[in-house]
């Protein structure tokens, strides 16, 4: 699907720190974005890769 979220305002952000990640002795910060749409469009499944639980 192609969303437009440039005016949407997100519900919940959550921001994570790792110290010396990935043992290189630099930090990182990370920001994860969460975003509630209501959409009639249906996803389009040939654009997905889903795997059966081993």
């Amino acid at each position: 699907m192609d969303l437009k979220l440039d005016n949407s305002t997100p519900f919940v952000c959550m921001i994570g720190y790792y110290k010396d990640w990935p043992m290189e002795g630099k930090n990182r910060k990370t920001e994860i974005y969460y975003f509630e749409v209501k959409t009639d469009e249906l996803p389009n499944l040939e654009n997905t890769n889903i795997q059966k639980m081993k």
